[in-house]
């Protein structure tokens, strides 16, 4: 999935760095500080639950959007563990990369 949605961001226009595993992620967000953040909840080292907690304990990272794209049924989860609103509205999509 991670590569196909690189493959895509990519032939509209955005620059996109990725990530294998959730420490990975971290690492590269602190080095390269991210526009928006896609993450998965499923991950080596790291699930995305941990990798959320660990974005929004950084006030660097804090308030940055992350958007998560997974294959999970908990999405009640996702709603009480960070993010704060979902908009569909494509014009901020646009900005996210």
């Amino acid at each position: 999935m991670r590569d196909q949605l690189q493959r895509l961001l990519d032939r509209e226009g955005f620059h996109v760095l990725t990530a294998s595993s959730g420490k990975q992620g971290l690492l590269l967000a602190a080095t390269v500080p991210p526009t928006v953040i896609l993450l998965d909840l499923v991950m080596p080292e790291m699930d995305g639950w941990e990798v959320l907690g660990a974005l929004k304990a950084d006030a660097k990272l804090a308030s940055v959007p992350v958007i998560i794209l997974s294959m999970m049924e908990e999405k009640d989860q996702g709603f009480h563990s960070g993010p704060p609103t979902i908009s569909p509205n494509r014009s901020t999509a646009n900005t996210c990369a």
